[in-house]
């Protein structure tokens, strides 16, 4: 059952975009702390940044039920992947600026928040009662994977090619995500 749940349409498509995703955040949470001390800002600031993040997040997750009344999780994600490579671009490149980096950091709400309530909502909707434990461990491992590969280019790229370009290859990774749920995802059936 789980693997010819796993080959319904979309379904593929959708854990690619997870792995992405999560490729895609790998230099944010390797090395945002440094950059933004680089850039001269005080460890209180950016602990209150990241605390900031994390606000925006917890909210989001509270308003997650009125989202879904209203898009579908396939647009809920779509969004999420378009909003991150923003974020990552301005990251990478106006994190200077303070309203810039704080509206970057209120985007964690999507980038975070949004990505997995919507990435729950279709595992929920993709695979039976009795395959939704392993559709779950699915996802797990592959944000796992995902993230792990995006710490490694991070570490490489961070120190040779500098926080803008590192920054500009998650954008490219969360773009490439988009572009996958744009053109391969099937609205998720919902199961009663």
């Amino acid at each position: 059952g789980f693997l010819q749940q796993l080959r319904a349409p979309g379904v593929i498509a959708f854990y690619a975009c997870v792995a992405l995703m999560q490729l895609s955040h790998g230099p944010y949470y390797t090395f945002l702390t440094l950059h933004l001390e680089h850039l001269g800002y005080s460890r209180g600031a950016i602990g209150l940044l990241w605390a900031l993040g994390v606000v925006a997040e917890v909210l989001m997750f509270m308003l997650m039920s009125r989202l879904f009344a209203r898009f579908s999780v396939q647009r809920v994600l779509l969004v999420s992947f378009l909003l991150a490579a923003v974020r990552w671009l301005l990251l990478g490149n106006l994190a200077d600026e303070p309203t810039v980096l704080i509206f970057a950091q209120l985007l964690h709400a999507a980038t975070f928040g949004c990505f997995h309530a919507a990435c729950i909502a279709f595992v929920q909707a993709s695979f039976g009662a009795r395959q939704q434990g392993q559709g779950q461990a699915l996802y797990a491992a592959l944000s796992g994977t995902g993230g792990a590969l995006g710490a490694l280019y991070s570490g490489y790229s961070w120190k040779l090619l500098g926080p803008a370009f590192t920054f500009g290859m998650a954008s490219a990774a969360a773009l490439a995500a988009a572009v996958i749920m744009a053109l391969c995802s099937q609205p998720a059936r919902t199961r009663p």
